[in-house]
């Protein structure tokens, strides 16, 4: 730029003021259309925009949107029950066609939390509806074994979701801290808790409760209590239960080898089941083996109680919830014998 723009030096050539005139009027126009002018026009404009805060949004936009599809990418992943270490492969796939998958998130740790996030949101979402449409809710436990080798429970519940049909939904697995009933229900009641339901609303449209094992009452002051919990609490005050218990077997083992010790003891079990007015016996743990109960519908045949077995294993891997559905439908069946009158035993 000429030095008498800078300085604001601007002379005609001429003393005549029409003379003059026409000599301002010329350098005007030349130096309106000189790149210099261009230039500082540019650059006025310019220093009016927020160049910093639109460079940092196109950034963001940028991030925001690998940030998506690497998301996309885990919740796939972990819908089509796929292993933690395809996440890094298949990220590596989409770049090579072209997808821009950013430089993050791409290690199969980053995937577990990513899943993590995205289930716990899910739950929030689901809870929610589940509270606000004051839906009735039963809840099931199971044991299982965590990757630490602790002892934990498993919370399923089986709800409608915005007035759907019911569903079963898996809520929490709650490692355990003993295996005593007080804690046990402690840990139950704290997860519900820490999922949305609310003391106030579980009092009000908390239906039932299920166990697997041995029976469960509800205790007078300390709510849901399970006997077999109780009796192992004994158990282990009292070490002198167990060489009982280990005696009491080796009886019945050795008794049970005889052909005609076991038809005795079979008509002694249908006489008993008679006289307590047993119609129906549901076996949750149907097999040969030792973590099993060897029965079947056969041995209840001469005394007309219906029988229902579930295969089911005692393990941490087994899938117990294929088989709630036909459980509950035998319970409800049961339930409706004789019009729902006299004495059914399970």
């Amino acid at each position: 730029m000429s030095e008498e723009w800078v300085h604001f030096k601007i002379q005609s050539s001429d003393s005549s003021r029409s003379t003059s005139l026409a000599s301002l009027r010329n350098k005007i126009r030349r130096h309106e259309t000189s790149r210099a002018h261009k230039i500082a026009q540019e650059l006025t404009e310019k220093g009016g925009q927020d160049l910093v805060g639109n460079l940092v949004r196109a950034v963001s936009e940028t991030v925001f949107a690998e940030t998506y599809s690497v998301f996309r990418t885990a919740y796939y992943l972990a819908k089509m029950n796929r292993p933690f270490t395809d996440h890094d492969s298949l990220i590596e796939l989409q770049e090579k066609n072209g997808a821009n998958m950013g430089t993050s998130l791409h290690s199969r740790y980053s995937y577990t939390k990513i899943v993590e996030h995205i289930a716990k949101e899910m739950q929030k979402k689901i809870v929610h509806s589940i509270v606000t449409s004051s839906s009735k809710l039963s809840v099931l436990i199971d044991e299982a074994t965590s990757i630490s080798h602790k002892s934990a429970m498993i919370v399923n519940l089986k709800v409608s979701v915005d007035g759907a049909t019911l569903e079963f939904l898996f809520l929490e697995l709650v490692e355990l801290e003993s295996q005593r009933a007080k804690d046990i229900e402690e840990a139950l009641l704290n997860c519900l808790d820490t999922a949305g339901f609310t003391e106030e609303w579980l009092q009000n449209n908390w239906v039932s409760f299920v166990s697997d094992g041995a029976s469960v009452m509800l205790g007078k002051n300390s709510g849901v209590a399970r006997v077999e919990l109780a009796v192992s609490d004994a158990v282990d005050e009292v070490q002198a239960v167990n060489h009982f218990k280990v005696f009491l077997e080796k009886i019945h083992n050795l008794y049970s080898q005889s052909n005609k010790n076991a038809r005795t003891d079979k008509r002694s079990t249908l006489l008993l089941s008679n006289r307590l007015g047993i119609t129906h016996v549901l076996n949750a743990a149907e097999g040969n083996s030792l973590m099993h109960v060897n029965t079947n519908a056969e041995f209840y045949e001469d005394a007309a109680i219906a029988y229902h077995g579930v295969p089911a294993s005692d393990t941490d891997h087994f899938d117990l919830s294929v088989f709630f559905e036909e459980a509950a439908d035998f319970m409800e069946r049961a339930l409706a014998h004789k019009n729902g009158k006299g004495t059914k035993r399970y």
